[in-house]
């Protein structure tokens, strides 16, 4: 059998096909369908890259919660830039969130900065409380950030840059210490009560 042919029809603005197309090297795109996704980058916390297009943390050990926020290890994303495109990034955050008190009652909250800045802007209409009894369970933690908006809402994680070099993290803090919780372990195992260690994921999403 003769190899495949490949026409390619450029007498209109489209281009059509016909056949194979094999390239050597990478096909770049600078236009997007809106909601198309542009890059999809999943991590499990066991390192300090993401795909090589931002810095994370590595995960090692469980985390106690406090009474006053602290950052959720993990949860940390840094120098991230969107590709050229980009409307919309969704951050996401799994983790292991369990029970040391018998009720637990934690409260989230979601922060972003854009480089050179260092103050960190809290995203309020972000905020989470989250009570359980007995609480074991995995927790996915969501958020869909807007780039080169016409205007800026921080309070929704709304910039104006089309694209900014950004750091994202989540904090968390226990009502009191009488709702104290664990991230990063189980409480319950197999019908015993063996902790498990319990390792996060990120995950970032640029969309058209």
């Amino acid at each position: 059998m003769s190899d495949p042919i490949l026409f390619v029809d450029t007498s209109e603005s489209n281009v059509t096909v016909t056949g194979n197309l094999n390239i050597t090297g990478n096909l770049y795109k600078t236009e997007y369908r809106p909601g198309e996704i542009i890059e999809e980058l999943h991590a499990v916390c066991r390192s300090t890259s993401l795909r090589g297009r931002a810095t994370i943390q590595n995960v090692t050990s469980h985390q106690s919660s406090t009474d006053s926020h602290v950052t959720i290890s993990g949860s940390y994303v840094n120098d991230y830039i969107p590709p050229i495109g980009t409307k919309h990034i969704v951050y996401e955050f799994t983790f292991q969130m369990s029970r040391k008190d018998t009720h637990t009652i934690s409260n989230i909250k979601t922060y972003f900065r854009i480089a050179p800045s260092s103050s960190w802007i809290e995203v309020t209409k972000a905020r989470q409380a989250n009570s359980g009894t007995h609480r074991d369970n995995k927790y996915i933690h969501r958020w869909v950030f807007e780039v080169g908006a016409a205007s800026a809402d921080h309070t929704l994680g709304i910039m104006t840059q089309e694209r900014p070099d950004i750091d994202i993290r989540l904090t968390t803090r226990r009502h009191n210490s009488a709702h104290d919780f664990i991230m990063h372990k189980t409480e319950y195992w197999d019908g015993g009560s063996t902790d498990q260690f319990s390792q996060p994921m990120i995950m970032l999403k640029a969309i058209a």
